[in-house]
């Protein structure tokens, strides 16, 4: 099967980051906060998968993606003095902004089988396995919160009648969350 999808996403702020508060520590001379003038996150995408079943419960995937991303949101400290602490003066404020726009690209392969041909009890194994290669960056240059460049997953299962178990391992690269001005 060959599949396309094209769509627009959006995704608004949690109701902490949409939050118009300020907590300044006294003690540990910080301050964080949340941003009520937080545009949503949207997104243009474009998706091409091939997809080979190679039996009723076998496939084997291939897909490229790519993404323009906009209004990305992330957490941002600033250096800020704050009516009624300027004793304080200046300290680290953390609180979620808008940081910009993004584009990703990438591809993913896809594996997943049962072992049916084994003998009984062992005939209801199967696997699950991808990875996933994605470049994320910003207008800047900077790599896109939250994204690692490679990840993969590899799900090693069992289903027979009324009992299923899954044991999972989950690898990626290193991401940002944050940044620092």
């Amino acid at each position: 099967l060959v599949r396309l999808a094209l769509s627009k996403t959006m995704q608004q702020a949690g109701i902490r980051e949409l939050a118009p508060s300020i907590f300044v520590n006294f003690t540990n001379r910080t301050a964080t906060g949340g941003n009520a003038e937080l545009e949503p996150t949207t997104a243009n995408q474009a998706d091409l998968s091939l997809e080979y079943y190679f039996r009723k419960d076998g496939l084997l995937a291939f897909a490229v993606f790519y993404k323009d991303v906009s209004d990305l949101i992330a957490q941002q400290t600033v250096l800020e003095t704050f009516p009624g602490f300027e004793d304080l003066g200046a300290i680290p404020y953390t609180r979620p902004d808008n940081i910009g726009n993004a584009k990703v690209k990438g591809f993913e392969i896809g594996y997943q089988t049962f072992f049916d041909m084994l003998p009984a009890p062992f005939d209801g194994l199967g696997l699950i396995a991808n990875y996933t290669f994605s470049d994320a960056e910003d207008d800047l240059g900077n790599p896109m919160v939250g994204v690692s460049k490679n990840s993969f997953n590899i799900i090693g299962l069992y289903e027979k009648h009324r009992f299923s178990a899954r044991l999972a391992y989950n690898k990626r690269d290193e991401a940002a969350f944050s940044f620092t001005e």
